[in-house]
């Protein structure tokens, strides 16, 4: 769920946000939607800065930025006196205040970057295997590389990607490796930087079946230089890009003839990769402090990091190759969102896969431990986000779940991520309802179809599940946060586990529904599995699991209540906790699991 900005919209559970919408122009006349607002200065000076006098003493900039196991971490390139670069690590738990490693992670060894070094870090993850994308640079030339890691910080060399001076049309260096988060028609895409015949710096796009192997896919470049505007001279690929009902959505750099450096942003078709659907006609973020002016190069802000927090985006960029910035806005939502699902689209380790319930096919993502099984597993429920913003949480809890030996099923009900042909948004009709009725005819209509159409979803979801072999089926769980823990309890009531957590469910709208406190705690009295209770302490409210646990207390079930410290800087990041904070409740998670889902 997104944070509040009122009672009303904690109650509705709606996720449109009150900032504008930003739309492009597309290549039919047609709005495209960005998924973000105007961009402010999160912090007015830099977050980070040259240091000592040896490998980062001249430059600290272009960074790269991950959520990783409940903390902000970021790769930056470190640049030395002589001009040699390296990356250096450093971590952050709220995404502006940074601490460094004393030593860089990756320094220059290969011979494609001695002297030069490594330089401009891009992130992108699947599975559990991180893969960097960075420049190799010999003071002769400069080409893009590939080194993976599991932990971001002890990193393996997989070599040049894409050599300079070969192209359907680069006839120079490349750079500036963004990698699509999903595979497309069965493969990987990358956007990328060369050099054209006119010595212009334009984008590319290649595509691999393993990441290591790449092929070009147009002819000429993706996204062209445009004579007169911001991206005159340059148009290079910023962080990977992100995947919305409107498109891959790609920030890039561009700079004009004289060079200065400022943002712009394009949206491709997401069936199709090398179709441009929109692109900004000017710039939305400039050069405008004077460590943004003055510096290495001069007039440069560079975006290669961007991270979404609960609705929140943080941009971070490098300032006149000296320094790091960092910008924010907040989500949008598209009003007239609709997205079709992407049945062909699926990540390394993540199966995308279809389900029956009742007359509608509905999509779910699926990680699986190694080996052939059978194995325990979990359902586990989203929140009311709409769109594909659920997918978010899937990709941190799948690996969790499958690393601990759970099968990990994370269904999309109807009206919402991949399932959004399959039914109307849940938020939409609470919003129609409480329009034409107020406050509590938008809570009766939450709690009658959370207790019909999206408990029969998930009903329907873990009999599917139980039907695969790699499954055993009297060893499967039910999980959720927020509406997804709603969920949970009733199906802890309704369905066939073996046990129940509920992490934050009912927390933003327990004060202002009475119907869904009868509801939760009906279905607790009732509950056939033991039930496992907890949020963080800074969540919006703690009375669900409190009224629950003690209400399972009076009834003689057995339970769990867990309170846990602060996460994040406020109720929105403690709301999240059951989707980010996995290194702080996963030995009690799966302790409860474990001990209640024994063989039976």
């Amino acid at each position: 769920m997104l944070k509040p900005k009122s009672s009303t919209s904690l109650l509705i559970v709606v996720g449109f946000l009150a900032s504008f919408a930003v739309v492009l122009a597309g290549r039919t006349g047609q709005s495209v939607h960005l998924p973000f607002g105007q961009w402010t200065r999160a912090y007015e000076t830099p977050i980070l800065s040259p240091r000592g006098s040896t490998w980062e003493s001249t430059g600290t900039f272009n960074p790269a930025v991950v959520f990783h196991d409940g903390k902000f971490v970021m790769l930056y390139r470190a640049q030395d006196a002589t001009g040699t670069s390296r990356l250096g690590y450093a971590e952050s738990k709220d995404g502006i205040h940074f601490a460094r490693r004393p030593e860089p992670v990756l320094a220059p060894e290969a011979d494609y970057e001695m002297d030069g070094g490594v330089e401009d870090p891009r992130l992108q993850k699947f599975g559990d295997t991180y893969y960097l994308t960075y420049t190799g640079y010999n003071k002769k030339d400069a080409q893009l590389c590939l080194a993976t890691s599991r932990d971001l910080i002890h990193w393996e060399r997989q070599g040049v990607i894409l050599p300079a001076y070969e192209g359907n049309w680069n006839k120079g260096w490349t750079k500036s490796g963004a990698i699509v988060p999903e595979k497309i028609d069965g493969k990987y895409w990358m956007y990328w930087l060369g050099t054209a015949a006119d010595k212009t710096d334009q984008m590319g796009l290649s595509y691999s079946t393993d990441l290591l192997h790449w092929t070009e896919a147009t002819e000429t470049p993706v996204l062209p230089k445009r004579p007169g505007k911001f991206d005159s001279r340059v148009v290079e690929p910023g962080p990977p890009p992100i995947l919305t009902s409107s498109g891959i959505v790609l920030i890039y750099n561009g700079a004009d003839d004289n060079l200065v450096y400022r943002t712009g942003v394009a949206v491709f078709d997401a069936h199709d990769p090398r179709t441009v659907l929109g692109r900004s006609d000017a710039p939305i973020f400039s050069p405008e402090k004077e460590w943004e002016k003055v510096g290495q190069v001069p007039n440069v802000v560079f975006v290669e990091g961007m991270v979404r927090q609960d609705g929140h985006w943080l941009f971070y960029y490098g300032g006149a190759d000296k320094y790091v910035g960092v910008a924010e806005n907040e989500w949008t939502a598209d009003p007239a969102d609709s997205p079709e699902p992407w049945p062909s689209i699926s990540s390394d380790g993540e199966q995308v896969v279809t389900f029956p319930s009742g007359e509608l096919t509905l999509h779910g993502t699926l990680y699986k431990p190694d080996g052939p099984g059978p194995f325990p597993a979990i359902v586990y429920n989203h929140g009311s986000a709409p769109g594909m913003l659920s997918k978010g949480a899937f990709d941190v809890l799948g690996p969790v779940f499958a690393k601990n030996g759970w099968v990990f099923f994370g269904p999309y009900r109807r009206g919402q991520g991949l399932s959004a042909s399959a039914g109307k948004y849940i938020g939409d009709e609470i919003a129609a309802a409480t329009k034409a009725g107020g406050i509590t005819t938008g809570a009766a209509t939450m709690v009658r179809l959370l207790e019909t159409d999206h408990l029969n979803d998930q009903l329907a979801a873990a009999a599917w599940l139980r039907t695969q072999k790699f499954v055993k089926a009297d060893r499967i769980a039910v999980a959720g946060t927020s509406f997804g823990g709603i969920e949970a309890v009733l199906g802890a009531e309704r369905g066939s586990y073996c046990a129940a957590i509920d992490s934050a469910g009912g927390a933003q709208s327990w004060a202002q529904a009475p119907e869904l406190q009868s509801l939760m705690k009906r279905s607790v009295q009732n509950s056939r599995v033991p039930i496992f209770f907890f949020q963080a302490e800074n969540d919006y409210d703690l009375s669900p699991s409190r009224v629950l646990s003690d209400t399972m207390k009076k009834a003689g079930k057995e339970f769990e209540l867990k309170i846990y410290p602060p996460f994040g800087k406020d109720a929105g990041d403690g709301h999240a906790f059951g989707y980010f904070g996995s290194s702080v409740w996963a030995g009690d998670v799966f302790r409860f699991l474990n001990e209640h889902c024994k063989n039976k």
